[in-house]
């Protein structure tokens, strides 16, 4: 019986399907340490911005998705070896989260010093020259890549794991800490993300695969340099820790009214405006009524006013079940959505790209 014929339709849809989740899956908003190794400047600030770019197909998605798998699969097997794993996906972040990387883990076993643990994939033509050069000539862009995360994780020794994606062969090779070069790529990463203009692209670049060829390299954008550093710019992790804050302190501003002794009810008005100052942190695009600030008469009344503004500004990241202007139900914060712009013309956009004419470097006066 002769074969059936090849279904590409099906193959088709897969790379449709998977193209759909990495477009679904949420931006990078920092400059990450496993691309700091890249020579090219120009790529990294322009990847930092927000810039456009060509979007993952669903082939490349599954390539990333496989090299996953296959990080779970060998750490499987550096168990059943023997060897402790731990720190696993532990994160090292610097220029206030600007900068950051996960880690794959921290091996214990290798020798008595802990190791901090690196696993890739690679076909077998470059599987081969990881063998024949070791990984600092093989991959720069790893090998830093580790400084990054021994300097952060304060580890004198990595193990970096390589798998062959076509024999399942494995490679591995231990290597130093080099102080001189973490320092090196923490100021390359410092300089990155406070330059406020596309740095020049080198001479001997490699542009073909990068992803903005043809998406702004060649002619930036006027205007700002992109979200990350404006003042209107609010990460996720700012709005949660607004959302834990408002939370903690409107509990003990009801604690303290209810004790109602003058010296806490001082203390309480005190709270009530630093209440207000954390909403504005989050949100400075909305206005505050001047009168909070400044409690008159019924200072209990006052409180469940200012709660019940508060909560309906804060909406979408601290959860209120109940009445807040009758003081009853429970509060807990939502994790943020993703960060977001919180300038009035384009308020809780995901992001502005290179080019808003809204940037601004200074914080909104409060």
């Amino acid at each position: 019986m002769a074969p059936l014929k090849q279904q590409d339709r099906i193959a088709l849809e897969i790379y449709e399907s998977c193209s759909r989740r990495a477009a679904a899956e949420p931006r990078r908003y920092y400059l990450g340490m496993s691309r700091i190794g890249d020579p090219c400047e120009r790529r990294l600030w322009l990847d930092y911005r927000i810039a456009d770019k060509a979007a993952l197909e669903g082939r490349t998605f599954r390539i990333f998705d496989n090299g996953e798998a296959a990080e779970a699969r060998i750490i499987t097997d550096l168990w059943a070896a023997g060897y402790t794993i731990d720190r696993e996906q532990e994160e090292f972040s610097d220029f206030d989260d600007r900068f950051r990387g996960h880690c794959d883990g921290v091996i214990h076993g290798v020798t008595q010093r802990p190791h901090l643990l690196e696993i890739k994939t690679a076909n077998a033509a470059n599987f081969k020259i990881f063998q024949q050069k070791g990984l600092k000539e093989a991959k720069p862009i790893y090998f830093d890549q580790m400084q990054c995360y021994m300097g952060y994780g304060q580890l004198e020794r990595g193990l970096f794991v390589v798998e062959n994606k076509n024999t399942q062969e494995l490679y591995t090779e231990r290597i130093y800490f080099d102080r001189f070069r973490f320092e090196e790529l923490k100021n390359k990463a410092q300089k990155i993300t406070e330059a406020t203009e596309a740095p020049p692209k080198p001479e001997d670049a490699d542009c073909y695969w990068c992803d903005f060829r043809d998406y702004g390299c060649l002619n930036p954008p006027t205007g700002g340099p992109g979200c990350p550093g404006c003042a209107w710019w609010r990460s996720a992790d700012k709005i949660t820790a607004g959302s834990i804050e408002i939370i903690l302190t409107l509990r003990d501003i009801r604690k303290m009214l209810q004790a109602a002794t003058q010296e806490e009810l001082a203390e309480a008005k005190d709270l009530m405006v630093q209440l207000l100052k954390t909403a504005y942190e989050a949100r400075p695009d909305l206005s505050l009524p001047y009168k909070f600030f400044n409690p008159q008469g019924d200072l209990l009344q006052h409180f469940w006013d200012v709660q019940a503004y508060v909560l309906t500004t804060a909406n979408g990241w601290v959860n209120y079940s109940g009445d807040p202007s009758k003081g009853k139900g429970n509060l807990r914060p939502e994790p943020a959505a993703g960060p977001w712009c919180v300038h009035p013309n384009h308020r809780q956009r995901i992001y502005q790209p290179i080019g808003c004419q809204d940037w601004a470097p200074e914080q909104p006066p409060f």
